[in-house]
């Protein structure tokens, strides 16, 4: 283990003899204050793209807010009401289903959507029955659909990597949910990037990249508007066993990140995007580029840029380091030599690390890279990935990769059974942020687990520049060894995002399920604020923020994506604060304590899960069965009850209808 690495370790194991049993936080120092403005109205569907703020020509400033629905809304950020609204029309029959973050280009913006069967709706979109996507330019000065730009429907067919056939998009497999990208053209208008992943379909899907040129867009109609496609994984070779095999390593390697693809420059500041894939095969020889990270610029044209002769004889399951490490534009997860991957839930047991991602659903594309220009000069990219891993990679030659630190644990142990080892531990996108008192370059990145053992939050990591960069872990908030670290974060959060406030910088990152907003301040991870939500908070939603005041996207309806709404908070200054308690329990048994809400139910309460062992709320235990019809289900302890009345008066919630196996 690399020195930075024991200091953190042993950072780590001074909090977890220091920190106090009741979770007692001291908040000296600046800090920030939140005073809840308002709550908008609630509206049907959930908002997954984040919120934007828009200025308008006279200057004034709104919320822009797109429903799942297809609903956008401006929203005045002191009132809270709606300015306009605008819907998408959908053919009869069918539905609009809206998961990017459009693109805001001055007065227009830039949306992509996907039309659904209806009646295919929530709880699951990935599951939507998926017709066709589209893209369309807005106006936001007229408040409807821009004329100049015809609207797009997407379609492609690229060869396949041996040139014998043809891989053409099948809009039913393929999800639109990253953040629709743009590269500014100093000579035009630009160019957009919208992005694609699995849909919920089942194999075959791959990974899809469209760039659309909007100056021969505007000039040519809709059918010059595509300028570049990017196929991931060039391969008709999807075969596998079973339909809800998801993660096999066949085809895949979807672009499906909320965050997108990253916008940066080349060395000589010519405009480039990394773009993140997920789970897939791995073979630069077939031109099968998933878990990893590819460069590309203007065109979408990729090369890999990998040694033909280092690459021979490549093995999927195993790759050649020495055939990874040639790549010049793509990177490929691995291990360093000092480093294990070994999960205590032991479902990697006897694995490679290529195999176990493939286990795990540990994509590498869950989350979108940050661009870094260190002090000395030098180039990196930061990535955070499922396997709760932060990796530092060289920006020059990507096939690099400089550090693995390691920072939170995979889900669950063979006592602690984890509900959904597929979720990861990081799907987001760190910040960077400069300390101005020190001048180090800090990653700051939100995880979470659904486990009950281990600890998860925010982490502050310094990158130490030098001959061989490193990464050091600083701080973690909640402290990785409080009982907060435990109860809190136990789903995924939304992305973090910075703000100054009175010459502070603070982060802000909401906890879902149950909603709040977390303040932490930047330098040393301090926990200054936790607020708690009418909503249950939205996963990989940005906030955003207007004059001292922040706004966060929510989500009321649980699983059901249901009851959308835009919560607004004053932000004041706080010179020196009191002493904050972060609400937490210490968990015994798993199951004992109800995750998301951090704390252990009352004796006369049970925990209401949405999955065994997963978040939950606490509701009161019925008081009679009396009327309860007779249908014996399977409780979350593995006991068979008469009825799920009864099983909750046990305290247990309900896995499945009828007897336990």
């Amino acid at each position: 283990m690399s020195a930075p690495h024991v200091a953190a370790l042993a950072t780590l194991l001074w909090w977890s003899s220091a920190c106090p049993a009741e979770d007692l936080i001291s908040r000296t120092g600046p800090g920030v204050a939140l005073n809840k403005r308002f709550v908008s109205t609630v509206q049907a569907a959930c908002s997954l793209p984040s919120p934007l703020v828009h200025v308008t020509d006279d200057g004034t400033k709104e919320i822009l807010l797109l429903s799942n629905a297809g609903v956008l809304r401006a929203i005045d950020p002191d009132s809270g009401e709606d300015r306009w609204r605008f819907t998408i029309e959908a053919p009869e029959g069918q539905s609009p289903l809206a998961m990017s973050t459009p693109a805001l280009i001055g007065q227009r913006l830039v949306i992509a959507w996907t039309f659904a069967l209806t009646g295919e709706g929530p709880p699951d979109p990935g599951r939507w029955v998926k017709v066709s996507h589209h893209v369309q330019v807005f106006d936001l000065r007229t408040g409807s659909w821009d004329e100049d730009y015809p609207r797009v429907t997407l379609s492609a067919s690229e060869p396949t990597w041996d040139g014998a056939g043809t891989v053409t998009l099948d809009s039913s497999k393929q999800m639109m949910r990253p953040r629709v990208a743009y590269l500014p053209d100093g000579s035009g208008l630009g160019l957009a990037y919208v992005s694609m992943g699995v849909g919920g379909g089942g194999q075959p899907y791959h990974g899809w990249v469209f760039e659309l040129d909007l100056d021969a867009w505007r000039s040519g109609g809709a059918d010059a508007a595509i300028s570049g496609t990017l196929l991931t994984t060039a391969d008709n070779d999807c075969a596998y066993d079973n339909e809800e095999l998801l993660f096999a390593e066949v085809c895949g390697g979807g672009v499906w990140t909320s965050a997108g693809p990253t916008e940066t420059t080349d060395a000589m500041g010519n405009p480039e995007l990394i773009i993140p894939t997920g789970n897939g095969r791995v073979h630069p020889g077939r031109r099968s580029y998933a878990h990893g990270l590819l460069r590309v610029g203007p065109g979408l044209n990729f090369d890999a840029g990998c040694d033909p002769d280092a690459c021979a004889g490549f093995d999927e399951t195993d790759p050649s380091v020495a055939c990874l490490e040639s790549c010049a534009h793509y990177f490929v997860p691995r291990l360093p030599p000092s480093q294990t991957f070994a999960p205590e839930n032991g479902h990697c047991d006897g694995e490679t690390f290529q195999e176990c991602y493939g286990t795990l659903d540990a994509d590498f594309g869950s989350s979108a890279p940050v661009a870094v220009t260190l002090p000395s000069g030098r180039r990196v990219l930061v990535q955070a990935a499922k396997d709760g891993a932060v990796y530092l990679i060289d920006r020059e030659h990507m096939g690099t990769m400089l550090d693995r630190l390691p920072v939170i644990q995979p889900c669950g142990t063979k006592d602690d059974r984890c509900s959904a080892t597929w979720a990861g531990q990081f799907v987001t996108q760190p910040l960077v942020w400069i300390n101005p008192d020190s001048g180090e370059t800090m990653i700051i990145v939100a995880g979470f687990n659904f486990d009950a053992t281990h600890p998860a939050g925010v982490a502050g990591i310094v990158i130490n520049d030098g001959p061989a960069p490193m990464l050091e872990l600083v701080w973690t908030a909640p402290n990785f060894g409080s009982d907060a670290a435990i109860t809190s974060f136990r789903r995924h959060p939304g992305r973090p995002a910075l703000y100054e406030v009175d010459g502070t910088t603070f982060v802000f990152v909401v906890e879902t399920f149950p909603g709040r907003l977390w303040v932490i301040r930047a330098a040393d991870g301090a926990i200054v604020a936790i607020h708690d939500l009418t909503s249950n908070g939205i996963r990989y939603s940005l906030p955003v923020f207007i004059d001292d005041r922040v706004f966060v996207a929510g989500c009321g309806g649980g699983a059901a994506l249901a009851d959308g709404r835009l919560e607004a908070f004053d932000l004041n200054a706080v010179r020196d604060g009191a002493t904050l308690t972060i609400p937490g329990g210490t968990p015994t048994e798993h199951g004992d304590h109800c995750q998301p809400s951090g704390i252990i139910c009352a004796a006369g309460e049970y925990c209401e899960r949405q999955v065994c062992g997963g978040p939950g709320v606490c509701l009161p235990r019925p008081s009679s069965c009396a009327a309860a019809e007779p249908v014996e289900v399977c409780g979350c302890d593995g006991a068979t009850y008469p009825s799920r009345c009864q099983a909750n008066i046990e305290g247990q919630h309900v896995k499945q209808e009828g007897a336990c196996p």
